[in-house]
């Protein structure tokens, strides 16, 4: 490895560079920031334009909105957060517009212009053009693997066509000694799953030698919207697709937390159980609410050992509690 004029030499080597923001080939995007500049801007705009509908430009356009930024987002899509429960999705659209953050579907950014008063974007959206005047404009439509002049080509060092370098089951790449891990390698881009990475590739290399592995398939995550959701095991769309029979018992309630404050503030929980019709196990958990990330790190160890719709029927709730309807559904 060269750095500068030195150069290091190991009989390991591991690659954990992670990713980088992805920008917009348009005109104009010089007068935009990506999301990992908004840390660094040197005071808070007054109306800011969220471009993406990932995790990260979801929970920004509701950090931003709670800190009194008027706040737009756009994503080229019919619904954002691909890949989730799609009746969350719903929910979460329905109650972040309700809370005043302007969610625009179906809209492409062609060009960006900076203006005395401002920035002013020209959109595309369902075929109709209009442009929307704001204070600043944050990308967040996605990352790429931050491997540039690292020299891998150079190394024989093979990546896929998205440009994540390709391992095996021990984390090594084509060339031997070499390994990489993490986001760089494209399986699942969360934090915790790095660490669990490193922590079994360490054991492989220097301690007692078995080979690392890690279930991909029932990896609980959050995403930390305004309410946030979480969410363990397949969609019902990715189930159809598999052909399993299934069933869903869900619970739509307003929290007693939420019960005296005005409307538009007023959160509503969406939990939703997916349940295995022959053998009654429970497939999935998706769920929107204040709590749900808190309440899916232990509901996910059940759904990882097992546990079927008659064993969370069996458990006496703790009233009063959100987390109780997961075990009152019928």
């Amino acid at each position: 490895v060269r750095v500068g004029k030195k150069e290091y030499s190991a009989k390991r080597i591991l690659i954990a560079t992670g990713t980088s923001p992805t920008m917009p080939d348009i005109p104009g995007v010089e007068h935009t920031i990506s999301s990992d500049d908004l840390f660094h801007v040197p005071e808070m705009p007054k109306r800011m334009v969220v471009v993406g509908g990932g995790y990260i430009a979801t929970e920004f356009a509701g950090i931003l909105h709670g800190l009194g930024v008027e706040v737009t987002q756009l994503y080229r899509s019919a619904l954002f957060l691909r890949g989730f429960d799609h009746e969350i999705r719903v929910s979460l659209a329905e109650q972040m517009r309700a809370r005043g953050i302007d969610l625009h579907f179906n809209a492409l950014v062609n060009r960006i212009e900076k203006k005395s008063s401002g920035i002013r974007l020209e959109v595309q959206q369902d075929a109709v053009s209009q442009s929307i005047e704001t204070d600043g404009v944050l990308f967040a439509i996605g990352r790429h693997p931050r491997t540039f002049g690292l020299g891998l080509a150079e190394a024989g060092i093979v990546v896929d066509r998205r440009g994540y370098i390709k391992v095996n089951d021990t984390f090594e790449t084509s060339q031997v000694g070499h390994y990489a891990l993490g986001d760089l390698i494209g399986r699942v881009r969360l934090t915790p799953v790095a660490i669990r990475e490193a922590v079994q590739l360490v054991r492989y290399l220097f301690g007692d030698g078995q080979k690392p592995s890690i279930d991909y398939a029932m990896i609980p995550s959050a995403v930390f919207s305004s309410p946030a959701i979480a969410t363990v095991g397949l969609t019902t769309e990715q189930l159809d697709d598999q052909d399993i029979d299934y069933e869903v018992f869900s619970a739509w309630f307003k929290p007693m937390q939420f019960s005296f404050v005005p409307p538009a503030r007023a959160e509503r929980n969406l939990f939703r159980l997916v349940v295995d019709r022959k053998s009654d196990r429970v497939l999935a958990a998706h769920l929107l609410g204040h709590d749900a990330p808190e309440i899916m790190q232990t509901l996910a160890v059940a759904i990882k050992a097992g546990a079927t719709k008659a064993d969370f029927d069996a458990v006496i709730g703790i009233h009063p509690t959100g987390a109780e309807e997961l075990v009152t559904m019928r």
